[in-house]
């Protein structure tokens, strides 16, 4: 235990009232503004609490102060509270968080390239997100972009990130197999046009604060195999396709210089790929919209259908709790597109049960 620093009253009363019966789950509790230090194990017995408001002064929130919990509980403090150290027990903190969208929608008009979906799947996010009142994303929409304007996009729609804030990245397009690049609207004319996930992870680690990283793209599984057997960097155990690259990037893919960046960052970043290595992203068709086979399913599965250009249940909230966390979104997403598509796999860097929660 660590040394109490203040009035044992406080606490001891703090204790009563966290150890009594809670009547109903979803109840908040405000800890007591002069509090600063809180024991380790505070919080042990409080299995219905869904939200906890810290203190300004907080300064030790104790080395196991989540307890053993039941659920996810959302801890709120202000923004540079040294309760910020909950971030280290694995559950969701909101320190005055800022959350925010680039959401970009690769179309290749007038080209052979088209794609009918990417449009459709910016709209059908941004209509999720601002469903979600205590997640409030300022959404930028993008479309068209070259390569060059895809780096100069997330800089610029993150630009205002810190560490306390969410910064969620949506990319509906193309993907290249073999190098898992993104693929801007100039990708025939300039090498710039491509934007591979160790570019991307760059350009990401230079913005603060968790990273949602979402992909909804295809690659030709023939390209892949020519890449290897023309010498690709990839071996056969990532798969060589563009998810495989993708996600594996994000997984550590840096060079020596940049180590402790990526063990810094590794943590901050979850990350959705819409198919595995060796198999296409599809996108189809109903009521005379188009849709991303993944991004259609996230959208369900957040409570927004897009071919029905229409709100819906939010399937992916399984346990009814009015909140959706990154695992829970994931989960059904991936299950949902494969129940449309069986040759549709999606992947993630982080856990199913990731209980980061990006969506209420």
């Amino acid at each position: 235990m660590k040394q109490q620093t203040q009035p044992v009253l406080i606490l001891v009363l703090w204790l009563i009232l966290c150890l009594s019966p809670v009547s109903a789950l979803g109840d908040g509790i405000t800890l007591p503004a002069g509090l600063t230090e809180l024991e380790d194990e505070v919080f042990s017995g409080c299995a219905s609490i869904s939200s906890v408001t810290l203190p300004a002064g907080l300064t030790n929130p104790g080395e196991d102060v989540s307890g053993s919990f039941a659920r996810n509980v959302l801890f709120r403090c202000d923004r540079g509270s040294m309760a910020m150290d909950l971030l280290r027990s694995g559950r969701d903190v909101d320190a005055g968080t800022r959350y925010r969208a680039l959401l970009i929608g690769q179309s290749y008009a007038g080209t052979r390239y088209r794609l009918d979906g990417p449009s459709y799947d910016v709209d059908n996010m941004r209509a999720a997100l601002s469903a979600f009142p205590d997640t409030p994303y300022s959404v930028t929409v993008a479309r068209d972009l070259t390569g060059i304007g895809i780096r100069n996009a997330i800089l610029s729609a993150f630009a205002d990130a810190d560490e306390y804030d969410v910064s969620l990245l949506f990319y509906s397009g193309h993907g290249i197999g073999g190098t898992g690049a993104l693929v801007g609207t100039d990708f025939r004319s300039h090498f710039s046009g491509l934007l591979r996930p160790s570019e991307l992870r760059r350009v990401l680690d230079r913005i603060p604060g968790r990273k949602i990283v979402i992909v909804d793209a295809c690659y030709s599984g023939h390209i892949v195999e020519e890449l290897r057997s023309n010498g690709s960097d990839f071996s056969a155990g990532d798969g060589g396709g563009f998810a495989g690259a993708f996600v594996s990037a994000f997984r550590g893919g840096l060079s020596a210089n940049d180590a402790d960046a990526a063990s810094r960052a590794f943590s901050r970043y979850y990350v959705m790929a819409a198919c595995a290595p060796n198999e296409l992203s599809y996108e189809f068709t109903g009521n005379s919209r188009w849709a991303g086979i993944f991004s259609w399913s996230l959208g369900v599965g957040l409570g927004w259908d897009g071919l029905r250009n229409a709100a819906c249940e939010r399937y992916a909230d399984e346990d009814l709790d009015g909140r959706i966390t990154f695992g829970e979104a994931f989960a059904f997403a991936r299950r949902y597109a494969l129940a449309q598509s069986s040759g549709q796999t999606a992947q993630s860097n982080a856990p199913d049960e990731s209980a980061f929660c990006p969506f209420r």
